[in-house]
């Protein structure tokens, strides 16, 4: 909830400015910290593939504030300058305030960790309408069902394959992810998520009571 009923627009403004980004273009964020595993080099690669011109309406934002060391981060960065791109990599620790007005500022999220549960940052992506690409590895089908709207890429590779066609049709991208905040808001909801456990917690207790009690009539 740290997203949703902020200003978004004030929040892009302020990002922007902290970091010397161009409010007239388009902010794609890659990844959520500096583990290796978040395969940025090759999802940036996998950029690559885009149009000049697509790629001139980009900038990068990729947050290393934990996880890795000054190697991986310039090899991060050299495989941004070789594909087309200069990328803003985020240093500095972020407080709550500051991560949620990066995920107000960013257009879309590029996350393919090698493994994940359902990561907050694209939970708060989703609920603040950015277009998000997932490693279709990732075990984020329970969203999908949902009714959550995001795209899929089989391999960092396909990264700029998959993003290409969204940023040819962005108002119509932007229309297909509108759907994400409402059903962000119901998906957390205090009272559902309560009544979720209490009822995993109901169901446990009957299912040892009926073991033991099978148990018990078999000894």
């Amino acid at each position: 909830r740290q997203v949703l009923g902020r200003d978004a627009a004030a929040a892009r403004r302020v990002f922007c400015d902290r970091h010397g980004l161009r409010g007239d273009r388009r902010i794609l964020c890659v990844g959520h910290s500096g583990f290796p595993e978040g395969q940025h080099v090759d999802l940036i690669r996998g950029l690559g593939a885009l149009a000049p011109a697509h790629r001139e309406g980009l900038q990068l934002v990729v947050p290393m504030t934990y996880g890795c060391g000054d190697d991986y981060r310039r090899a991060v960065a050299t495989a941004a300058g070789s594909a087309g791109f200069r990328a803003t990599i985020v240093r500095e620790y972020m407080t709550d305030d500051e991560m949620a007005e990066m995920r107000c500022a960013s257009d879309i999220l590029l996350y393919a960790p090698t493994s994940d549960a359902f990561s907050a940052s694209v939970s708060q992506a989703l609920a603040v309408g950015t277009i998000c690409v997932v490693g279709s590895w990732l075990p984020y089908r329970t969203r999908h069902r949902a009714g959550f709207r995001f795209w899929e890429i089989d391999h960092p590779s396909e990264a700029g394959v998959v993003l290409a066609p969204l940023l040819d049709r962005w108002q119509e991208s932007l229309s297909e992810c509108a759907v994400n905040r409402g059903l962000s808001v119901d998906f957390f909801d205090p009272e559902r998520l309560g009544r979720g456990w209490l009822d995993a917690y109901e169901a446990a207790i009957d299912r040892f009571a009926t073991v033991g009690a099978d148990a018990g009539a078999n000894a």
